[in-house]
């Protein structure tokens, strides 16, 4: 059974490189928070500008699978020195929460962004407010900007978004997942020895390796639950209500999401008012922590702050060339797994 759940190990990969076992520490007594209506404590961070000025527009990230708040700290050192304040918070099941690697629930997760969201706009009314997903955070903001009650948004940020359902997956990899959500929900993989990395840039792998708040190691039911998170989201698009403005970033180097995932979303997420798109030949999974992430930071800035003009990477596209791209080479739901494994 285990040998059979290896064959999980693209899935496995949304939680980047895997190092040894490792119990993260709870948060600081002083670390803040934000309280769920029931009860719930979630850590919650505040990048403010550098400028010490109020904030031109507000960013809440919406973290991945097995990542936390902190991983937007790269994203928030760049946004914060063009004067926009960025929040994130640990969302439940991640990070240094209690139910630390115990999937929560897909609805739990959706009503949690969507209570974040509301309590962050309340503090900011004036500034225009953008919802940005990374990974399976983008997953939760598809799904919250359906099912929540209705927000006042700028607009959306979906950075290498994980619409991975199982209708992209080879037969193999769904039967795994259901044979072992049935018979071993218990059972830890990692993606150790996969030669599978989220980011080529040296510095943030050992950050990551040595990162006491990032899962490492991950139960066979929280795979099978981030799987059924992304089934619903995948489903959910186009949004609705569509935001006034959407900005969708892919890279071309990402060992993580296959691309067949990418080329299925982008063909339901149809082109509306407002939509930009960027794909970055040589981007990786964490599109705003590899050797490329000036481009990628440089063009959220540029979208945030509303400015006139392509966005300066210059890998901007519309929607016909997006598609293209990213479904070339994702003709069949193995084609992009054969492509990383050769």
């Amino acid at each position: 059974m285990k040998r059979l759940l290896v064959m999980l190990f693209m899935l496995v990969a949304l939680s980047g490189c895997a190092q040894e076992r490792r119990a993260a520490p709870s948060a600081a007594a002083n670390t803040p928070t934000i309280v769920m209506p029931d009860n719930t404590a979630l850590p919650l961070q505040y990048w403010a500008p550098s400028s010490g000025q109020s904030p031109q527009a507000i960013v809440l990230g919406i973290h991945g699978f097995n990542d936390y708040a902190g991983g937007f700290s790269a994203t928030a050192n760049a946004l914060t020195e063009q004067g926009i304040g960025v929040y994130a918070w640990d969302q439940r099941g991640f990070g240094s929460t209690g139910s630390r690697g115990r999937w929560p629930g897909t609805d739990t997760l959706v009503n949690d962004a969507g209570v974040v969201a509301r309590a962050i706009k309340t503090q900011h009314p004036e500034q225009p407010f953008y919802l940005m997903g990374h990974s399976m955070g983008a997953a939760v903001t598809t799904l919250m900007l359906e099912q929540a009650p209705p927000i006042r948004i700028a607009g959306t940020i979906l950075v290498a978004p994980a619409f991975w359902a199982r209708r992209t997956m080879p037969w193999y990899q769904r039967w795994a997942l259901w044979a072992g959500k049935q018979f071993t929900p218990w059972l830890t993989l990692t993606g150790e020895g996969l030669g599978i990395e989220p980011t080529d840039d040296p510095a943030v792998r050992a950050a990551l390796a040595n990162d006491p708040y990032w899962i490492r190691d991950t139960r066979v039911d929280a795979l099978a639950g981030v799987v059924d998170l992304m089934d619903s989201a995948l489903r959910a698009l186009p949004p609705r209500p569509a935001p006034p403005r959407t900005l969708l970033l892919f890279g071309l180097a990402d060992q993580v999401i296959p691309q067949q995932a990418a080329c299925a979303m982008v063909k339901r997420y149809q082109p509306q008012n407002g939509w930009h798109a960027a794909v970055y030949p040589s981007g990786y999974h964490m599109l705003t922590r590899y050797s490329g992430a000036e481009q990628t930071l440089s063009d959220l800035s540029h979208f945030v702050l509303q400015k006139s003009g392509p966005l300066p990477s210059g890998y901007e596209a519309n929607y016909a060339q997006t598609r293209r791209t990213l479904c070339a080479d994702a003709s069949t739901p193995s084609s992009g797994l054969k492509k990383r494994i050769n």
